[in-house]
């Protein structure tokens, strides 16, 4: 089973992880967050709201807990005006997806290929309907990377997020660069570039990217938060980091 089949409510999960200390609860909550919401990072009003939701009583001391779990490096923290928000390590990640194989909710290593040739056929059945070739040859790649002969994760996620952003940027050539720009200029993020071609979107970084085309109704607010989700695991991927995401990521965000 991948986390991607699992309906069930916050509440469900937890339980179902089988987890008992806090700071177990802690990570199992912000991944299951993290996951099926798209949340990534997050501050300590946020984790006692879902400790709430979960129907489990928030602890008192819960900047302790976090402070724990930070120490354990299975939170990242990062200030961010005069607040602390966290997210999920990959120490964090790995922690959490070891207690979900034990408990059935994710899949043993030694199902994944199965079920990794299972996904990667059922998608690239999917790429037929795609009618731009350069879009499908991105896609493609992206899915040669999944084969279980492969299992070039990170890879895929790179080849994933450049199909994303050229399909998005033949989008606003669809409705016009002058536009884009006129966008640009009317949310101040910097000194406008002119773009005539594609190709010229690249002088724009790809946060900004993001925020112009949700303004020029290319996507909405919800779908410019996934993307961007999807970007920092991009990044992390294109760099020397601790980032390895696993097959369950890796299908998750192409299937994003």
């Amino acid at each position: 089973m991948s986390l991607e089949d699992y309906d069930g409510s916050l509440c469900e999960f937890v339980k179902a992880s089988q987890v008992t200390s806090l700071t177990d609860t802690t990570v199992v909550i912000t991944y299951f967050i993290e996951w099926k919401r798209g949340k990534q990072w997050f501050f300590t009003a946020d984790l006692r709201a879902w400790f709430i939701e979960a129907l489990i009583p928030p602890p008192i001391n819960l900047p302790d807990v976090v402070s724990k779990a930070t120490k354990s490096q299975l939170l990242i923290p990062d200030k961010t005006s005069d607040r602390m928000r966290y997210r999920l390590s990959q120490k964090g990640i790995d922690r959490v997806e070891k207690q979900l194989e034990q408990v059935g909710l994710l899949a043993k290593r030694g199902e994944e290929s199965a079920l990794l040739k299972e996904v990667s056929q059922s998608l690239y059945e999917s790429l037929t309907q795609i009618p731009d070739l350069d879009e499908r040859g991105y896609i493609q790649e992206a899915l040669t990377c999944l084969d279980p002969r492969v299992k070039a994760y990170r890879a895929a996620i790179l080849m994933g997020w450049a199909g994303a952003v050229y399909h998005l940027r033949k989008q606003v050539e669809r409705v016009g660069f002058d536009r884009f720009c006129q966008v640009f200029d009317d949310l101040s993020l910097g000194k406008v570039k002119k773009v005539n071609t594609i190709d010229d979107l690249e002088y724009y970084q790809e946060k900004d990217f993001l925020l112009v085309i949700e303004k020029m109704g290319i996507i909405d607010k919800a779908v410019r938060i996934q993307l961007e989700t999807c970007l920092d695991l991009r990044n992390a991927c294109g760099h020397p980091t601790q980032v390895n995401p696993k097959f369950t990521r890796s299908n998750h965000s192409l299937k994003t």
